[in-house]
C-alpha cells in the first residue's frame, strides 16, 4: 500500500510495526493527524534520527495540530536536546496552551541550564492552567510554582 491508500484506513487499521521507515516518514508528515501521531510514535522507537529530522519538519513549518506538534517537541528533545531548548527559547513566547503544556512538562522533568529561569517561570505562569483562571486550577498552578521552586532550590533531585 502507499501513502494515500494508508490514509483511507483509521489509525487502528493500519499495521505501523510492517511499515518502512519511508512510510512512516511519509505518514508522520501527512494531513490525517492520528495516523501522523502514530507514525511518528513508531519512527521514533525504529529511527531516531529520522524521528529528529522529521520532528523538526514538523515544528519548523508548524505542520499539524498542536498535539503534534507537542509530541514532536517531546521526540526533538529526546532525541537532541539543544535543538528543542533552542526551539524552546526562540518560540515560547508564542506557543499555545498545548505546547507549553509539554515545555512545562520538560523543565519540570529536566534540569535545563540553556533556558533561563526566567523564561522558565514566564512559561508555567503563562501556561494553561492560568489561561484558564479557576478555583480548582488555584491549586494547580501553585503546585506547579512549589515544584519549579524547589527544583530550582535543589530540593527535588531527577
Amino acid at each position: 500500500m502507499n501513502a494515500n491508500e494508508l490514509i483511507m484506513l483509521t489509525e487502528d487499521q493500519i499495521d505501523f510495526e510492517s511499515l518502512s521507515i519511508d512510510m512512516l516518514k511519509s505518514l508522520a508528515l501527512g494531513d490525517e493527524l492520528f495516523i501522523a501521531t502514530s507514525a511518528l510514535v513508531k519512527l521514533n522507537e525504529c529511527d531516531k534520527e529520522q524521528a529528529e529530522i522529521i520532528s523538526w519538519t514538523i515544528l519548523s513549518k508548524q505542520k499539524g495540530d498542536s498535539h503534534l506538534q507537542a509530541l514532536a517537541l517531546e521526540v526533538m528533545f529526546n532525541c537532541n536536546p539543544d535543538k528543542a531548548i533552542s526551539f524552546i527559547n526562540a518560540y515560547w513566547e508564542t506557543m499555545d496552551d498545548v505546547l507549553l503544556g509539554t515545555v512545562e512538562d520538560i523543565i519540570m522533568e529536566n534540569n535545563l541550564d540553556n533556558l533561563r529561569d526566567s523564561q522558565k517561570l514566564m512559561v508555567v505562569s503563562r501556561g494553561s492552567l492560568i489561561s484558564k483562571f479557576d478555583f480548582w486550577n488555584i491549586f494547580e498552578i501553585l503546585n506547579i510554582l512549589s515544584r519549579f521552586v524547589l527544583k530550582m532550590r535543589g530540593d527535588i533531585r531527577q
